[in-house]
């Protein structure tokens, strides 16, 4: 039902016109045009309705449905302000935000995700970078242009994500202890594999592509093998070790060792070719680290803040020349810091852009672009590193 009010002479809102079940349910927004056309849209329906102010406000019988994935209209703007050709920008329920006219179509301005995210990686050799989100969607981003390539439903909440070493696969772990493969080129669905009920909280490939690991809810660390260039996945162990649900992973150069991190802030190392956990402390010191994704560690024991009780790193990302590190904390602050990052209270340079936790951290191929992606509101924002005058040089940060 959409109400139209008027003021009165005694300057008080009054009722002139009344139209009922102009929606189902919820109207979401409301928008008067130049010419007396008053736009509504609706928020379950997705629809976008239009009543002439000239005429009682009777239905101009021109409306627009929008799909599910778009999402009901939360907003209508003009984008010309005193002019006639009818054309507003929407922002929807599910994050997008579209232009166009009643007379036109609609076309997307921007696209994202309507839940939680979780899941960031970028490309091993390209300004690329992928996400994936409890919305069920998986979505490729160009760093250069600022925009969506492609954006898939995999049908399953996402939790992790994860190039291969060439960037032509895409890993993608969710909720339901299923991980799916896609070509990194256009979306398109490799394979699906389930390994139990259990979230599938962390995806890596190894550095030579042969293994893909995951670290689970379950408490287990499965590794699968892999064959046919991506397309074929047979498990090979699943390691048991930890007390609690695994978040972070890391591969050595090598391909022999991992390392993890759970829940409870246990750090763990496992030889690879023994299939266990290895405990010898000398033999740990010389792994050489591909990635430094765990949030614990000697390399990474200065990112954590005293200035606050309860503040927790969620993520943690190293460039690839091994000379920075950004970190990302459930308050919404991103810190940079030089690696390693071994000095109690290290310096460090601090942003808050996130309104919520940050959930991911990752440099570019080349160093010189951070993204960084928010849990709740679902933002991803792009860095491009600089010196202290500004200049895009990350030598002298």
């Amino acid at each position: 039902m959409n109400y139209v009010l008027s003021d009165s002479e005694t300057e008080v809102f009054c009722i002139r016109h009344k139209i009922q079940h102009a929606h189902e349910r919820s109207v979401y927004s409301l928008c008067m045009l130049e010419d007396g056309t008053l736009l509504s849209g609706g928020g379950l329906d997705r629809r976008l309705l239009a009543w002439d102010s000239m005429r009682d406000y009777a239905s101009v019988k021109v409306e627009r449905l929008f799909p599910e994935s778009a999402g009901g209209i939360r907003a209508i703007a003009p984008v010309n302000m005193g002019g006639a050709d009818g054309v507003v920008v929407l922002g929807t329920t599910k994050n997008s935000i579209m232009i166009g006219s009643l007379r036109t179509k609609f076309n997307y301005i921007l696209q994202g995700h309507s839940e939680e995210l979780w899941a960031l990686e970028t490309h091993p050799t390209d300004s690329f970078f992928v996400t994936a989100g409890y919305d069920c969607f998986v979505m490729l981003w160009s760093a250069e242009n600022n925009k969506l390539v492609w954006k898939v439903n995999v049908e399953k909440p996402c939790l992790s994500c994860c190039f291969d070493p060439t960037g032509a696969i895409i890993a993608v772990g969710t909720t339901v202890g299923r991980f799916v493969i896609l070509h990194a080129a256009n979306g398109m669905h490799v394979t699906s594999v389930q390994i139990g009920s259990d979230k599938l909280d962390a995806i890596r490939f190894s550095p030579d592509g042969s293994m893909l690991v995951m670290g689970s809810h379950d408490h287990k660390i499965y590794i699968f093998a892999v064959m046919d260039d991506g397309q074929v996945y047979r498990k090979v162990i699943a390691l048991q070790g930890h007390g609690n649900f695994l978040t972070h992973i890391d591969w050595s150069v090598d391909n022999m060792f991992l390392r993890s991190v759970s829940g409870n802030y246990d750090l763990l190392y496992w030889d690879l070719q023994e299939m266990k956990q290895e405990g010898n402390k000398q033999k740990i010191r010389g792994i050489k680290w591909e990635t430094n994704n765990c949030i614990l560690g000697y390399n990474v024991m200065g990112i954590w803040p005293s200035r606050d009780r309860g503040t927790d790193i969620n993520t943690v990302g190293r460039s690839n020349n091994h000379q920075i590190l950004v970190a990302g904390d459930n308050y919404g602050f991103l810190s940079l810091f030089r690696y390693p990052c071994t000095s109690f209270k290290a310096e460090s340079h601090e942003s808050k852009h996130h309104s919520s936790h940050v959930t991911g951290t990752k440099f570019l191929f080349n160093d010189q672009v951070v993204i960084s992606s928010g849990g709740v509101d679902a933002v991803l924002l792009q860095w491009r590193l600089v010196d202290k005058k500004g200049r895009a040089h990350y030598d002298s940060i």
